[in-house]
């Protein structure tokens, strides 16, 4: 199935900015808690010879996707390592508690960052997790020809993709949400009100799943992307994320050698 870029909810200006914060803390529970053992190995490669102190700066990061788990608790992957959180709508509540529960090993950009024109004050190699489907083609070629611009290493990373069990299983996504809700933090009022009483999150959250799955560009679309940026070197493939059946589709690019 080639890719199909409908409109994303959460991508729209004009959503509220609770029921905005209500999408990406579901979606953050889902990076912390879902199949994903293979995610944080892919991830910490994008930081090989770099300094041994280093920060990651992650792009389109929502309400902090699964950094807070990696670096809460001791990973390999993530020795030495901070992160930056950036967002063209930063959750600056979000970022808060975030820099709290990791004694500031992840901090986030109050400002706005747009992906394609990453300011020189947000400096080291950079992530994109669940991020890069956002975007159309001649944007999502933008933003990696930032990173080339700037001399830093990039890795994209996403855990969806457009075989028919993914977009199978994203059916049950609102009774996900529903089960799930009562576990994700911070607790919301708000959030019970719009998930139980007048189901909107629930149907926000399956509408944006399934086009995000329709959404993700393959390996073979990624090749095409940076066919032109031969100044990088590009590791491209398509992995079992864990024990589930998620798939990680990731990009890895860095100067060559």
């Amino acid at each position: 199935m080639g890719r199909v870029h409908l409109f994303e909810f959460n991508d729209q200006p004009w959503i509220p900015d609770a029921w905005r914060r209500y999408i990406t803390e579901y979606l953050q529970f889902m990076m912390e808690h879902g199949p994903f053992d293979e995610l944080p190995k892919l991830i910490g490669r994008v930081c090989e010879g770099e300094n041994e102190d280093v920060q990651i700066v992650d792009l389109c990061s929502g309400s902090g996707g699964p950094w807070p788990a990696y670096l809460e608790e001791p990973m390999d992957e993530f020795d030495g390592v901070e992160v930056l959180l950036t967002d063209l709508h930063p959750n600056t509540d979000a970022f808060r508690r975030i820099e709290e529960r990791t004694d500031g090993r992840v901090a986030g950009h109050r400002e706005a960052v747009d992906a394609t024109e990453v300011p020189e004050q947000c400096s080291g190699p950079r992530t994109i997790v669940n991020g890069l489907h956002q975007f159309q083609a001649d944007t999502a070629r933008a933003i990696l020809a930032d990173a080339v611009d700037a001399g830093v290493p990039i890795g994209v990373y996403e855990v969806m993709d457009r075989r028919i069990p993914t977009l199978i299983s994203t059916l049950f996504v609102p009774l996900f949400v529903i089960l799930l809700t009562p576990l994700v933090r911070p607790f919301r009022p708000g959030r019970l009100f719009w998930t139980y009483l007048i189901p909107v999150v629930p149907l926000l959250i399956f509408w944006d799943g399934l086009v995000s799955a329709l959404r993700v560009y393959s390996p073979e679309e990624l090749r095409k992307l940076t066919a032109e940026l031969d100044e990088y070197e590009w590791e491209i493939d398509s992995v079992p994320a864990g024990k589930g059946p998620q798939r990680v589709t990731y990009l890895i690019g860095r100067q060559k050698q």
